[in-house]
């Protein structure tokens, strides 16, 4: 195996490669967010009961109407995570990841009728620990 002359080993521990591998993540990022095919983002908040539950929910009709994930034109979709009014993180996802993490919620039996805003929601319930699955 050939290595490009600009990697090196640090004594076994490739630090060389691992901040290397950081910067290309860093650069791919700002890449998505200020110029690249980014046009449109969505942006829903959980407030509590993401802690409560470990997961989060994503919107899939109101009112008997598609709706959220069902109907979003937007290119990223991002999770706002809070905890007594401040963010704790954004989980950005692709539309495409997203919507087979909805997927698999199907398969699960995770989709809930007749939840939020008074009942007038269904919702895809997902474990936080299936994002990174």
């Amino acid at each position: 195996m050939k290595f490009d002359d600009r990697i090196r080993f640090d004594g076994g521990k490739k630090f060389d490669i691992q901040l290397k591998a950081g910067l290309i993540e860093e650069r791919k990022l700002a890449w998505l967010l200020g110029y690249g095919n980014v046009v449109k983002i969505e942006v829903k908040s959980e407030s509590w009961l993401w802690e409560r539950t470990g997961r989060i929910a994503i919107e899939l009709a109101s009112r008997g109407q598609p709706s959220g994930l069902s109907v979003t034109e937007a290119d990223l979709w991002v999770h706002n995570v809070m905890r007594d009014g401040e963010t704790l993180a954004y989980i950005m996802f692709p539309i495409k990841r997203l919507r087979d993490l909805v997927t698999l919620a199907r398969l699960r039996g995770n989709i809930r009728e007749h939840s939020g805003d008074g009942g007038q929601q269904t919702l895809a319930v997902i474990r936080l620990s299936d994002i990174l699955e």
